[in-house]
C-alpha cells in the first residue's frame, strides 16, 4: 500500500508538471483541490482491496497473540489498565466507527472529514478508499499514538502553565493559549 502511495503520479491541472505532492507551497485553492482529488484517484481504488486484506490480517495476528482484536493489541503498550475504556469514551465524543463496513467505509471517512474539518466531500464511490491516500493508513501506522499524544501534550502544557502561575481557567488573560512557562523555575522543577 505504501508503494502505491509513493509511486502515484500526480500531474498539475494543466498537465505541464508531474510528480507533484500536495504541499503547503501550493496556495491556489483550485489547484489544491485538483491535486487532492488526483491523489485520491491515483491511490484509492488500488489500495482498497489490499487494505481490506490488511484489516483481516491484523485481526488474525491479534487473535493469534491472545488479544480479542487488533484494537486491543494496539492499546496494549499503553500503561493504563482501563486504557481501552478511556479511549472508547473519547472516541464516542468524537464519533465512533462502529458503523463502518466494507460497503460504506469511504462514505464514513468523508462524513467524519466534513463533520470534524468542515471539508465537503467531492464526488466519490465505495470503490475508492480515500483514506488510503494518507501516509499513515497506506503504511499501517496506527493513529492511536497521535490521538493519545495530543491528549498528553495538552496535559503536560496545562501542568507546566499551572506550575508557572501563568494559567487560570477563570481568567481569559491567563488562558492556556496565552501561557508562557519559559524560564519558570517551578515548571522546570517538575521535569527534573
Amino acid at each position: 500500500m505504501g508503494r502505491i502511495l509513493v509511486e502515484a503520479q500526480i500531474c498539475s491541472s494543466d498537465g505541464t508538471k508531474c510528480g507533484i505532492a500536495l504541499n503547503p507551497g501550493i496556495t491556489d485553492p483550485e489547484e489544491r483541490k485538483f491535486l487532492w482529488k488526483a491523489g485520491f484517484d491515483a491511490t484509492g481504488k488500488k489500495i482498497r482491496p489490499l487494505y481490506e486484506q490488511y484489516v483481516v490480517l491484523l485481526q488474525e495476528e491479534a487473535k493469534s497473540l491472545g488479544y480479542a482484536n487488533a484494537a486491543e493489541k494496539m492499546l496494549a503498550p499503553y500503561d493504563s489498565p482501563d486504557m481501552r475504556e478511556q479511549v472508547e469514551k473519547l472516541w464516542d465524543v468524537l464519533g465512533n466507527n462502529a458503523s463502518v463496513t466494507k460497503k460504506n467505509m469511504n462514505k464514513v471517512y468523508w462524513d467524519h472529514v466534513e463533520r470534524i474539518m468542515g471539508v465537503k466531500p467531492m464526488p466519490r464511490t465505495e470503490e475508492d478508499l480515500d483514506p488510503g491516500a494518507i501516509h499513515h493508513v497506506a503504511n499501517g501506522v496506527p493513529y492511536i499514538r497521535y490521538f493519545i499524544s495530543i491528549i498528553l501534550q495538552h496535559q503536560f502544557h496545562e501542568t507546566m502553565c499551572k506550575a508557572a502561575g501563568d494559567y487560570d481557567p477563570k481568567n481569559a488573560e491567563k488562558s492556556l493559549e496565552n501561557c508562557d512557562f519559559y524560564k519558570s523555575k517551578p515548571a522546570g522543577d517538575l521535569i527534573r
